[in-house]
């Protein structure tokens, strides 16, 4: 009977310890929350990155202290919406943390669900107001995607009327700035449609540019051996007096000319094909060594 009455005592000093050990453990938390404070507040009039250094230790520190929570809270939320708005998300997604965890610590009380029915609201409304911020830039977006579409499909039309290849690749890298300025993720359906038509009128005049640079070229490699064929009897009298001769101006210079004008690298193989076997006639045609050497020389600096 006496140890069982001794049994309860025990049991119930024991309480009473856990008891002032919880209320002794809240003091020192609230204690050094205080400290803390002081400090915060004079970091956050000079830096905020070390006002949130602070309030983001104080509170993982002592995740079940509401005075620790609501410090590291309170500092998220008054943060957002910022200048830039580029740290908001990163801010309340943070603050949806740090209150998950201060739920599954903190020490259940009468206040504490309607604490939480607080901070759940504020928590939705700064969502909301985030979701119509995003929503406001992604029309402001997609207003500016429609003017480079409109821009880019200009830029494409304006291709049709050129036919020198210099001016015709200088327009394409103007066209590859100007794609690459459109967000093609924000693009919705109809922006979606009207920007493929343009990529695919892009391909489609390339395809018909090359082609008749393809056959320009073929015909200019026609008239260089045909000219050659014309002029063979005064390009074998020819006599070059060596790589300081800058005066010499003959037919086999305008043949010259007619084999370097166009770049190798747009030509379709069935028009290289030609063009070698165009350069190797006329290199077999050419009797004087010095004729054969300047013909090669030439070309080879023109590329």
């Amino acid at each position: 009977m006496f140890e069982c009455f001794f049994n309860r005592i025990a049991v119930k000093i024991l309480k009473s310890l856990e008891l002032a050990d919880k209320k002794i453990q809240k003091y020192d938390q609230d204690l050094e929350i205080s400290r803390t404070k002081e400090i915060f507040h004079k970091e956050l009039k000079t830096n905020k990155n070390n006002a949130y250094l602070i309030t983001r230790n104080i509170f993982n520190k002592n995740q079940n202290n509401k005075n620790a929570f609501s410090l590291y809270f309170n500092f998220l939320c008054d943060s957002i919406p910022s200048q830039d708005g580029k740290n908001d998300i990163e801010y309340y997604n943070q603050a949806t943390t740090a209150f998950n965890i201060f739920k599954e610590n903190a020490d259940i009380t009468n206040e504490f669900f309607e604490y939480i029915a607080e901070i759940d609201k504020k928590l939705a409304t700064i969502k909301e107001s985030l979701t119509m911020a995003i929503q406001n830039k992604n029309k402001e977006k997609q207003i500016i995607n429609d003017n480079l579409l409109n821009d880019l499909e200009c830029s494409v039309n304006n291709l049709k009327a050129i036919d020198i290849r210099g001016k015709f690749d200088k327009q394409l890298e103007t066209l590859a700035i100007q794609d690459s300025k459109i967000n093609k993720q924000l693009l919705f359906d109809k922006q979606k449609e009207k920007y493929k038509t343009v990529v695919s009128n892009l391909q489609q005049i390339k395809s018909e540019f090359d082609k008749r640079q393809n056959q320009l070229a073929v015909d200019d490699f026609e008239q260089a051996y045909n000219l050659f064929n014309e002029s063979k009897s005064k390009i074998d009298a020819l006599r070059f007096l060596g790589d300081k001769d800058k005066s010499v101006k003959t037919k086999l210079d305008d043949i010259i000319e007619l084999l370097s004008k166009h770049k190798k690298d747009f030509l379709l193989p069935e028009t290289i094909t030609y063009y070698n076997m165009i350069f190797v006639k006329i290199l077999q045609g050419l009797n004087a060594e010095e004729t054969k050497k300047y013909f090669i020389k030439s070309l080879i600096e023109k590329k």
